[in-house]
């Protein structure tokens, strides 16, 4: 029960990650959207280093997620 616990959780990290790897503008939109209830404005454009940081955010999220996934821990 516990494997496939960590199957399940791994995958939604390593699936976020790859999200905010692919599409850091729209993944940060999401996410105010989620966090105040849709009563945020997201109507604002990330700079390049915004989007530097959350695609290498996405890149760790994922590999951690697959570590997890495995049975890997720190």
């Amino acid at each position: 029960m516990v494997a496939f616990w960590r199957l399940v959780v791994g995958g939604v990290a390593v699936v976020l990650g790859v999200g905010w790897v692919l599409a850091p503008t729209r993944m940060s939109r999401l996410q105010t959207r989620l966090l105040y209830f849709g009563l945020a404005d997201d109507d604002y454009e990330q700079t390049d280093q915004q989007q530097l940081i959350g695609r290498i955010s996405g890149a760790l999220l994922a590999v951690l997620g697959v570590a997890f996934a495995l049975g890997f821990s720190l």
